[in-house]
């Protein structure tokens, strides 16, 4: 993980996505749903850039 990946922007993503699917789309997430959030945003936001 990158040293400078954990700041608030990057803590904000995952419940501003919430937010929306609550809101917008009115329904929630199913756990699949959010595992693939979860490796397809948050794990590219805080990754290593590569060697």
């Amino acid at each position: 993980m990158r040293p400078d990946a954990l700041d608030d922007l990057v803590l904000d993503v995952i419940p501003a996505m919430m937010m929306y699917r609550s809101k917008v789309c009115g329904s929630e997430w199913p756990d699949e749903e959010m595992v693939d959030v979860i490796d397809r945003i948050m794990v590219p936001l805080v990754r290593s850039a590569p060697a």
